[in-house]
């Protein structure tokens, strides 16, 4: 509520400065919340100049402002270019990047794109369509959203209804936020279905209520969903075979001192974490073999088998065949190259994810009827060789242990048929 002035000013072709034409004052007795405008959607509302040479058509809401008693807002759009892709981002006063992307899903049906974007409490939001050609996006939409819940009215009795006897009144008690039972209602629903989004918004929201008397509950729900977002963090690193992602998750569940909650999750990831250390320190092993020691397995002229069939593994897991490297001056050409097509180089790069499981069980059969001792007897720089040969291909078949069984080792790319076995 207040008073306030509005001035308007207008500048002609020929004026150097505005003028002021007009001017209000405006009493607001308006009652309620109020809510902040979204930063950054202040340069106008609704499509962009790239909207129509994207060829997008708006299809559930034209207007860029909207108003809303849903708690999911659903836009839809058209497109009438297969290569455009779209995308959608939220903002708004209590959302966090890392949330936002979980209160958006994406449908698409033919050349129909739908998102249902959650909004998790009242007030206002900011979304921002962007189209891509292949050039980067373009912003092609904005939207301001404006959320609030709808209050229906008590139905007012029948005048013909017998009049109501007089209750007694109220025993005097604390007055309650009728909030407070359903976020925490809500809390516990996301705690039982483990779901972290639902969680942290519901802390959000009794947070906000700003009542010692859930300092409890707070920190309750607080510690479940650092026990969620710990146990997600571990499985995700743990899937994706990260080494940083792994140590970060582990740091955070010691942090957050829930790793008595996530036994079985922190074993499998610090075994992942281990196996992946052993990896690297494979392949620095191999990187920090000095060009002498280079020099001296490619020099050999008649190679012991060893030797050569170390090589010949090696290669192998590099992309040569072992039709290439059955010659051993085609091992020395190898070995020769420098710079970017240097063997040390490409060890360097060389991905674990990348290497097919046949050609990794290739490998190991190369180098199965030799010791690491024979190798080492021989030459110590081909036993660097042949403990990364080992422990790749070992950690390859562990990643793919059910069906390591059912495939057949490949050494040569003449053979292009199958490779499961029966």
């Amino acid at each position: 509520t207040g008073e306030y002035a509005l001035k308007l000013y207008a500048k002609g072709e020929r004026d150097k400065e505005a003028k002021n034409i007009c001017n209000y004052m405006i009493t607001s007795e308006q009652k309620g919340e109020n809510y902040a405008f979204p930063r950054g959607f202040q340069g106008g509302l609704g499509p962009k100049e790239a909207f129509n040479s994207l060829g997008l058509r708006a299809l559930s809401h034209q207007s860029g402002m909207i108003e809303t008693d849903e708690e999911v807002l659903e836009i839809s759009f058209e497109k009438t270019n297969e290569n455009i892709e779209l995308s959608l981002s939220l903002t708004g006063n209590t959302i966090r990047p890392e949330m936002a992307k979980r209160l958006i899903e994406e449908t698409v049906e033919g050349n129909i794109v739908t998102y249902k974007v959650r909004l998790p409490q009242t007030g206002n939001y900011g979304i921002k369509v962007m189209g891509n050609r292949g050039r980067g996006n373009e912003n092609v939409y904005d939207y301001v959203v404006q959320y609030k819940k709808s209050h229906k009215k008590k139905s007012k009795p029948s005048q013909n209804a017998a009049p109501e006897m007089p209750k007694p009144p109220p025993e005097p008690q604390v007055q309650r936020d009728p909030r407070l039972t359903e976020y925490i209602q809500t809390m516990k629903k996301a705690i039982q279905e483990q779901n972290e989004t639902d969680l942290e918004l519901a802390l959000d929201d009794l947070k906000n209520l700003g009542l010692p008397t859930v300092k409890d509950e707070i920190q309750y729900g607080e510690t479940e969903l650092d026990v969620m977002r710990c146990r997600r963090e571990l499985n995700e690193a743990t899937e994706l075979k990260d080494m940083d992602a792994l140590k970060s998750a582990l740091q955070l569940t010691k942090t957050k001192n829930v790793e008595n909650r996530l036994t079985e999750e922190v074993v499998r990831a610090k075994a992942m974490l281990d196996r992946l250390r052993n990896i690297a320190k494979l392949m620095h092993a191999v990187l920090g073999l000095d060009q002498k020691t280079i020099a001296e397995i490619r020099g050999y002229q008649h190679p012991p088998p060893a030797v050569h069939h170390v090589m010949m593994a090696s290669l192998l897991l590099l992309g040569h065949w072992e039709e290439e490297t059955e010659d051993w001056k085609n091992v020395q050409i190898a070995l020769g190259k420098l710079g970017k097509d240097s063997i040390k180089r490409k060890i360097q790069e060389l991905k674990v994810n990348d290497i097919p499981l046949d050609v990794a069980l290739g490998a190991r059969d190369l180098i199965r009827d030799f010791t690491l001792d024979q190798v080492r007897m021989v030459s110590a720089g081909g036993a660097t060789f042949y403990i990364w040969v080992r422990g790749l291909t070992e950690e390859i078949e562990k990643r793919n242990a059910e069906i390591v069984h059912t495939v057949r080792p490949r050494t040569s790319q003449r053979r292009k048929e199958k490779t499961s076995l029966g």
